[in-house]
């Protein structure tokens, strides 16, 4: 394993500290990004294309989870569009374009809601524990890259 991967590794454990190189900053923080936009997207996706967690007998539209009256759609939008913002956001702090810190610490913050959000729905049932690592991964990493783009 390369200096550099473990380095990322034990600052990702204990905090940037505001003296770590630039390049290490700059490039942690897009790669997370785009992981956790990436990961939201395909848990989603692979959920609703198994449909086996929920009720999609009315279509996509109407779709709920089993034994509950909410629709998943309004959530599903949510879920979507900040996987988006991630992506877009890494993209821009990736390329250095003006506008991805601030897209960048809204995506993060919609990460870090959607993550707190979750563990909610994720320690309500047993069989939804499997969650709980990559959702507590998204609420740290967002939470440290927030303190770190302020």
């Amino acid at each position: 394993m390369s200096k550099k991967i473990l380095l990322i590794i034990l600052l990702t454990m204990i905090g940037f500290p505001k003296s770590a190189p630039a390049e290490l900053v700059q490039s942690w923080i897009p790669i997370f990004m785009q992981a956790a936009g990436l990961g939201m997207t395909t848990i989603w996706t692979i959920d609703m294309i198994k449909a086996d967690k929920i009720d999609i007998s009315k279509g996509y539209v109407r779709a709920r989870e089993p034994g509950s009256d909410a629709y998943l759609l309004p959530h599903w939008v949510a879920e979507y569009s900040t996987a988006s913002l991630l992506i877009a956001g890494a993209y821009g702090l990736q390329n250095d374009k003006p506008w991805a810190r601030d897209v960048s610490l809204v995506a993060l913050g919609a990460l870090n809601y959607t993550g707190m959000n979750s563990l909610g729905w994720v320690f309500g049932k047993r069989e939804r524990w499997s969650y709980a690592v990559p959702i507590l991964l998204s609420l740290a990493g967002s939470t440290l890259s927030i303190s770190i783009l302020l």
